[in-house]
């Protein structure tokens, strides 16, 4: 009912792991969609996508335009709500890889939006208290991006929750305490 991993540099000492951690195996629950016109309406100030990749740029991350999914994004506060698509061009590819790396990346990638100028560093995610998966990517997913309350004091880390949505606004990928280094 769970498998414990290691992950290494080959070639290197066992004892030296890059990441180490436990999947655990559970019946899915049904996932309780988000309101999706809720989130909307609460998170409503528009953010520029243009804005977005200028200050990832800025910080040290130049996405191309086969890795940049993000279609809409606004804000309210510390929480992020972003529309991503999947670029046509990668469409074929969606079915090989259910959890697929631009979608996940672009839900990761709307955190800077939360912000008021360009962050400090690149924002490589680290490490992840828990993640949750309850189904596959589709070409339009939406992003609930929130900075976690007490967390974020201390730069050059940030601690981010993030539920990967469909269009009904039911998880299908969740993050809890994904902690980003600048």
């Amino acid at each position: 009912d769970r498998i414990e991993f290691q992950v290494g540099t080959p070639g290197s000492d066992k004892n030296n792991s890059n990441a180490t951690g436990t999947i655990r195996f559970q019946e899915r629950a049904d996932c309780e969609a988000q309101d999706l016109g809720d989130l909307k309406h609460r998170i409503a100030e528009p953010f520029e996508i243009a804005t977005c990749y200028d200050w990832l740029q800025t910080s040290g991350v130049d996405h191309g335009p086969a890795s940049r999914a993000l279609s809409q994004v606004s804000r309210s506060g510390q929480d992020v709500l972003a529309q991503i698509k999947l670029p046509r061009r990668l469409m074929a590819s969606l079915e090989a890889m259910p959890l697929h790396p631009v979608v996940l990346d672009a839900a990761i990638q709307a955190w800077v939006a939360a912000g008021n100028a360009p962050p400090d560093g690149a924002g490589v995610p680290f490490a992840c208290k828990e993640i949750e998966v309850h189904g596959a990517c589709a070409m339009v997913m939406w992003a609930h991006v929130r900075l976690r309350e007490g967390r974020n004091q201390k730069p050059p880390v940030r601690y981010l929750d993030i539920d990967v949505m469909d269009h009904d606004g039911v998880p299908q990928l969740v993050f809890r305490d994904l902690a980003v280094l600048l």
